[in-house]
C-alpha cells in the first residue's frame, strides 16, 4: 500500500517537470521565458521534496511505531508549531490563526495523540489550503466551547 501510495504522489510532479523540460528544449524562446520555466521547475521540484518528505516520515513512524505512541497534547501549540514549520519552507504562504475564548485553564487545551501525526496533518491541511488559493492564505478561526473545538476554513 505504501509503495502504490508513493507511486501516486511522485508520478504526477514528476511528469510535470519532464513535459515542462521537454517543451522548453523543443522551442527557441527568450531569456525570459526559459528563466520563467526554470523558476516553475524550481516550484515543482520544492514540491515533490515536501512530497517526499512527508511521504518518508510516514515511512519512519509506520517503522519505528508499530504501536504509535499517543499522549497529552495542547492542540493549540500543536498547530502554532505546525505554521512555523511550514512558513520555514513557505515564506510566500500567509496564514492566520485565531482561537477564541481559549479557557482559563491551559489544561483544558489538552487532546490525546500523536505529536508527530498531529503536526502532519496540520501542516497538510494548510499546505494545501495555501497551495489552492490564489493568494496563497488559509485562516483557520478556532472557537473553544466547553471542551469542545470548533473549527472553520
Amino acid at each position: 500500500m505504501f509503495i502504490s501510495h508513493l507511486s501516486h504522489e511522485l508520478k504526477n510532479p514528476i511528469s510535470v517537470i519532464a513535459s515542462q523540460v521537454e517543451v522548453t528544449l523543443q522551442k527557441r524562446e527568450k531569456k525570459a521565458d526559459y528563466v520563467q520555466t526554470l523558476k516553475s521547475i524550481l516550484d515543482d521540484t520544492k514540491g515533490l521534496n515536501d512530497v517526499t518528505n512527508n511521504l518518508m516520515q510516514l515511512s519512519r513512524i509506520t517503522l519505528e511505531n508499530n504501536d504509535v505512541e499517543f499522549k497529552f497534547l495542547r492542540i493549540d501549540e500543536m498547530i502554532w508549531q505546525a505554521k512555523e514549520e511550514l512558513l520555514k519552507n513557505h515564506p510566500e504562504y500567509k496564514i492566520v490563526v485565531e482561537i477564541e475564548n481559549l479557557p482559563e485553564d491551559e489544561n483544558e487545551l489538552l487532546i490525546v495523540g500523536n505529536e508527530s501525526l498531529l503536526k502532519t496533518a496540520f501542516k497538510n491541511l494548510m499546505d494545501n489550503g495555501c497551495k489552492y488559493s490564489p493568494d496563497k492564505l488559509v485562516e483557520l478561526r478556532m472557537k473553544y466551547q466547553e471542551r469542545m473545538f470548533c473549527s472553520r476554513y
